[in-house]
């Protein structure tokens, strides 16, 4: 994971955090973004103050691992699974938050010297995804779609990231596309994420084997998304079919996302893009029968602007550190870090 020198100067370090439900990884970074050491371990979850631990002890953690000292630390950014707000987790449910002030806490217990940034997860991992694509070729306009364990977008225009009024531009997965469909934990019913993220598929292909249909999934240890597309892969009609209803309402995302923003490109990320062409091939199959013969299948179907990312960087971690990087270089009077 490398990055290209930053434009404003320094020669501090940086970390970055991308606090995960279940695993959280931290860096340690120069200030150009060159990647000295990494760290992960289990999130401790419960409450603000425990998660606000964890971190504390992640960044300690890190430090010691690459021999550096708090003093050396510039910035610190931070990417966390939840409504975010001037540096406060107003609502992060899987990991038993609400109204938590992380930046202060964190800053407090670094000595005050280091900031710290705090931001959705998947609107730093836009972050990632952007300067992973600008390393190749400019980019102004980009989405990154999230799909894993729910389903959301980060929306970056004219390299910054827009969050809209409420903080909660991108938050598709809570688009109903099933108003009769399964509950959500939202509150509403048949939003994107009940039927297209990797729970969705876990949950049914469960139902599809209580049912008694005919299937390789009922020998699947775990059953798992992963093995849905596994058993995908390997012919099986129920599985397919599962992947195949995934792919139809993803599909409608990716015609929102690109008709709405006309954005160049649509970074896939989360534990599902790591599925690559088995997740892409058929979302394609059912734009094409959507869109074959309209004016708009050039924009819709031009299979370049959507990537589906299947290998390092992790885009979350690595979008921390673009965090605290951007940080850094609005504060030194340079807008830009490339």
């Amino acid at each position: 994971m490398k990055a290209r020198r930053s434009s404003c100067g320094g020669s501090g370090l940086l970390i970055g955090l991308d606090v995960g439900g279940t695993k959280t990884d931290v860096v340690l970074a120069d200030e150009g973004g060159a990647i000295i050491h990494a760290v992960r371990f289990p999130t401790p979850t419960g409450s603000g103050t425990q998660v606000a631990k964890g971190v504390v002890a992640g960044i300690r953690r890190v430090l010691q691992k690459g021999g550096a000292e708090l003093a050396d630390v510039r910035a610190v950014g931070i990417g966390i699974p939840g409504q975010v707000e001037a540096g406060t987790v107003r609502r992060a449910v899987n990991l038993g938050i609400e109204d938590f002030p992380l930046a202060e806490y964190v800053e407090e217990r670094v000595g005050n010297q280091a900031a710290v940034i705090v931001e959705n997860d998947v609107y730093a991992a836009a972050l990632g995804a952007h300067e992973m694509l600008s390393r190749q070729a400019p980019v102004e306009h980009m989405v990154y779609l999230g799909i894993g364990t729910g389903i959301a977008a980060g929306v970056v225009l004219g390299k910054e990231l827009y969050r809209g009024a409420h903080g909660m531009a991108g938050e598709i997965g809570h688009v109903v596309v099933e108003p009769d469909g399964e509950p959500c934990n939202c509150g509403a019913r048949g939003c994107l994420e009940t039927v297209a993220s990797g729970p969705a598929i876990t949950r049914q292909a469960r139902k599809a084997v209580a049912s008694g249909r005919v299937t390789a999934l009922r020998e699947a240890e775990p059953l798992n998304a992963q093995a849905v597309f596994r058993a995908a892969r390997e012919g099986d009609g129920v599985a397919r079919e599962i992947i195949d209803r995934g792919a139809y309402y993803l599909a409608q995302a990716v015609q929102w996302l690109l008709l709405c923003y006309d954005v160049e490109k649509i970074v896939l990320g989360g534990g599902l893009a790591y599925e690559g062409r088995a997740l892409i091939q058929p979302l394609y199959r059912h734009l094409r029968a959507w869109y074959g013969e309209s004016k708009l299948a050039d924009l819709l179907l031009d299979e370049t602007r959507l990537i589906a990312r299947t290998t390092e960087p992790r885009l979350g971690v690595w979008g921390a550190v673009v965090l605290a990087q951007r940080y850094l270089c609005r504060e030194r009077g340079d807008a830009t870090i490339r």
